[in-house]
């Protein structure tokens, strides 16, 4: 049977508007409900498969007929926002540009169009599926089962008489009755005062109408007969509202049903406008075709001696090249390496402008990279909150679309579309050079891009090249040590439990703890009371001893499985750890660090410090920390020029004391109170609310607030100039550091008070944060043109290895570059460095 779908556009857009309502483009425009219209559609394109469609709309409430015989009808639905109505013509357009028909009818509501054209499908033997939102359609519902209801949100299908009744209580026909008894304050229906679900069910089961109800009314006993004859006449205008009508004449023939072709242009151009890239790929286009021509690497090398502008991309396959708009592929023919020695990227020799993505890679494969743009470095700049697949980026930038291919099948494609997908992503690398460098220059942050994010690709190629020496003696060492302790506090879990478990299952522990020893839970989730690390330091401070165990025992299994164990394993015949660098991993700028990590070693713990010590200097040489010093707070200090924390700076003061003193007037200042100022002055930064400062702190929820109003009172300065931020967000979408790095911040102006608090705890953040960041990366750059051998970035500290004779005049050389390379007008930079033979003893 050929199937006919029917879309509910009003409901569908609600429902898409409230579910994603914090969804705004840079331009400030809302477009959750586009975006999820868009995507319910599709969806429901794809379950149903039909064979035609049909989008159904409301019209303008005062217009419809049901209120000419009850003038209350609807009276009390709300306006709709401001926020969804500028997207309904948008949303009525894409609904036309995608070939589907849209109906209507003064004086009808969408129910009354969907009815009717329900009745019209069902006289030509067409099954009927319909998304909507609304209960009382399902009076649509057939014994012959052709009629499924698709309810938004419920993952629930409606499409039999039983399945109606287990949801409304009774039958199809039966929901106009049923409504005029118990009516729908939603819509405005009054039904009969006092008359609810329960009762009206009982009177539909028995008397099936109204009018079979009032034919026996002498049959009702009490109050409820008194309700159903005061009310009689609003409980037949009820049954007339709630009851759709069906006998709309649309004048249409099943073909004008049929979905059209796509407006490829028009769908492209408008989820482009709108910032909607994600959804180009459902548009049915017909499938760009690139053409190529398969060479040899020789031909190759001879065709990139001779191009002004080359484009290159690489994968595991093939190598691709775009040589004045042609594309040249040549085959990986070597199964056993991810490169086939035949393609040797050192022997191409260039002059011309090389449009690559992710420069850094290709400078590890023997690349010789000069002038060049680098894509992915630049969609970065533009937005570095994107994704940064190669994939994305050219469906982004240049609208072509290429398959993202499982590495685990690529043995199932066929040659010929490893090809094209090669000779494909070339071509669209091409395609977003244009767009990317004008979009650049346009929101004018190509300076960022020039001058700080494309000189530091061969920095962190060069750190990554240089690698850190581990002492593989030292951790077998440790992994012995910490083994043993593991072993101890597992002895005592099970002394103190009676038996053995498996201490790593949540379940078997939950059961030991909280059945076996009858230990009183903390806290209960879907699967039992939880046994994570809060409720354990809960219930090691009431005094309960396998509760110390259990916090021990996690600890060196975590350092043992997190460190100890596998970053040998990275240590290449050298014993050099070579980790990589990540220049478009934060979304404010910072880098990160993988394969392996060594930015989470722990900090400030001894078992941190062992591990470090297993990263030692090379013969010869020295490993020499560079610590910038307190730069977040310093940044903060130079960019609100608040009074207090300027002079603090230029006269040597300690700032967490100084914070202590304003907190604790009239005190002498303890540790603990100086504590309390450090994690209050750096709780500023990250935005952090009393809630969870008295939390860190341990501390009354009363005092936190007290402590963050005071700090606000005291610097004054750094208020106005947060709240400055703020301000420049809300009105611009986005944030930027002192050096022009840009973070789009779309949720600044949402309504939801949660929602807008975490927006500006990322746009304050950002700014500080990214603007500390640029610094380290202007240093690292100057001082690697220096020649500096840079081995290490871990948030604000540097590690480099440097002669041993010369080690203390270089590290001189280092810091007068880090604390003068950018000059702040109010306050100093400063850094701290210190020189060992081994990272953990570095200060």
């Amino acid at each position: 049977m050929k199937k006919l779908l029917i879309l509910d556009t009003s409901a569908i857009m609600y429902r898409s508007f409230y579910a994603l309502q914090n969804l705004i483009n840079k331009k400030g425009m809302p477009t959750g409900a586009i975006f999820g219209f868009v995507k319910q559609l599709n969806m429901a394109i794809e379950e149903v498969n039909p064979d035609y469609i049909a989008a159904a709309y409301d019209v303008k409430k005062s217009t419809l007929k049901r209120r000419e015989f009850f003038s209350q009808y609807k009276e009390n639905r709300l306006t709709m926002p401001d926020e969804l109505l500028c997207q309904v013509d948008i949303i009525k357009d894409i609904i036309g540009y995608f070939g589907i028909r849209s109906f209507s009818e003064e004086g009808y509501e969408a129910d009354d169009v969907i009815a009717s054209l329900t009745e019209f499908a069902l006289k030509n033997s067409i099954e009927v599926h319909i998304y909507t939102g609304d209960k009382d359609i399902q009076q649509l519902v057939t014994k012959d089962n052709n009629v499924f209801i698709h309810l938004l949100g419920k993952n629930e299908v409606v499409s039999t008489y039983e399945d109606v009744k287990n949801m409304l209580y009774v039958y199809p026909n039966q929901i106009p009755d049923f409504f005029g008894l118990k009516g729908d304050k939603s819509d405005g229906i009054p039904g009969v005062m006092g008359i609810g679900d329960v009762s009206g069910k009982n009177l539909i089961e028995k008397y099936d109408t109204l009018e079979n109800i009032y034919m026996n009314i002498d049959d009702i006993r009490g109050k409820l007969k008194e309700k159903l004859i005061k009310d009689k006449e609003l409980a037949f205008i009820s049954r007339d509202l709630a009851r759709v009508k069906k006998d709309i004449d649309f004048n249409i023939s099943l073909s004008d049903l049929i979905k059209e072709k796509d407006n490829v242009q028009k769908l492209k151009e408008v989820f482009t406008e709108l910032e909607l890239n994600t959804l180009l790929p459902l548009i049915k286009e017909e499938e760009i075709k690139v053409s190529y021509t398969k060479t040899d690497f020789n031909n190759i090398l001879e065709l990139c001696k001779n191009a002004s502008t080359l484009t290159i991309y690489m994968d595991e396959n093939y190598l691709s090249i775009l040589v004045d708009d042609k594309v040249y592929i040549c085959k990986n023919e070597n199964e056993d390496t991810l490169f086939s020695t035949k393609i040797d990227l050192k022997k191409i020799n260039t002059t011309a402008k090389v449009i690559i993505f992710d420069a850094k890679k290709y400078m590890h494969l023997g690349l010789n990279l000069v002038n060049y743009f680098d894509i992915l470095i630049a969609s970065y700049v533009i937005d570095t909150q994107d994704k940064f697949e190669v994939e994305f980026i050219i469906e982004k930038y240049a609208n072509i679309h290429t398959e993202q291919f499982d590495k685990k099948a690529l043995k199932n494609i066929t040659e010929e579309k490893l090809e094209e997908k090669s000779a494909k992503v070339c071509y669209g690398l091409y395609k977003s050079y244009a767009t990317l460098e004008k979009k650049l220059k346009e929101i004018d942050i190509n300076n960022t891009y020039e001058t700080i994010e494309k000189p530091l690709i061969p920095v962190l190629y060069s750190m990554e090249k240089n690698g850190i020496k581990i002492d593989k003696g030292a951790f077998e060492k440790l992994n012995s040590n910490f083994s043993k302790i593991l072993e101890t506090e597992k002895e005592a879990i099970y002394n103190l439990s009676g038996e053995e478990f498996n201490i790593d299952s949540p379940s078997q522990l939950a059961n030991i703890l909280f059945n076996k020893l009858n230990i009183h839970g903390v806290k209960k989730t879907k699967r039992g009371y939880s046994t994570d690390a809060e409720v354990l330091e809960i219930l090691s401070k009431r005094g309960i001893e396998i509760a110390d165990h259990l916090i021990v025992f996690r600890y060196y299994k975590k350092l043992l499985s997190t460190y100890v164990e596998p970053l040998p394993l990275y240590a290449d015949s050298n014993n050099l750890i070579h980790s990589s660098f990540n220049g478009t991993g934060t979304a404010t700028g910072r880098l990160s660090s993988q394969n392996p990590n060594l930015q989470n070693i722990p900090t400030r713990t001894t078992e941190g410090n062992m591990i470090r010590n297993c990263f030692i200097a090379n013969e010869g040489m020295k490993l020499v920390s560079f610590d910038y010093s307190q730069i977040e707070l310093r940044v903060l200090a130079e960019l609100s020029n608040d009074q207090h924390l300027v002079d603090s700076y230029n006269n040597d003061v300690d700032l967490h004391t100084h914070t202590a003193k304003k907190l604790f007037p009239n005190c002498e200042i303890t540790k603990e109170m100086r504590n309390i100022g450090k994690v209050i002055n750096f709780s500023v930064l990250y935005g952090k609310t009393p809630f969870g400062l008295s939390k860190e702190l341990n501390i009354p929820l009363s005092d936190a607030k007290q402590y963050i109003e005071t700090y606000f009172k005291t610097y004054d300065g750094v208020t106005k100039y947060l709240d400055s931020i703020v301000e420049f967000c809300k009105k611009n979408l986005y944030v930027e550091t002192l050096f022009g790095t840009r973070r789009y911040i779309y949720d600044i102006r949402s309504s939801n008070a949660k929602v807008f608090e975490e927006a500006k705890r990322k746009a304050i953040n950002t700014v500080i944060q990214g603007t500390a960041a640029n610094i380290l990366k202007i240093v690292m750059i100057k001082l690697h043109k220096l020649g500096f051998r840079m081995l290490l970035q871990v948030h604000d500290e540097l590690i480099f290895e440097l002669p041993s004779s010369e080690a203390e005049k270089l590290s001189l050389e280092i810091k007068d570059i880090m604390e003068n390379t950018i000059k702040f007008t109010k306050v100093k930079l400063k850094t701290n460095y210190s020189i060992s033979d081994k990272w953990g003893e570095l200060k």
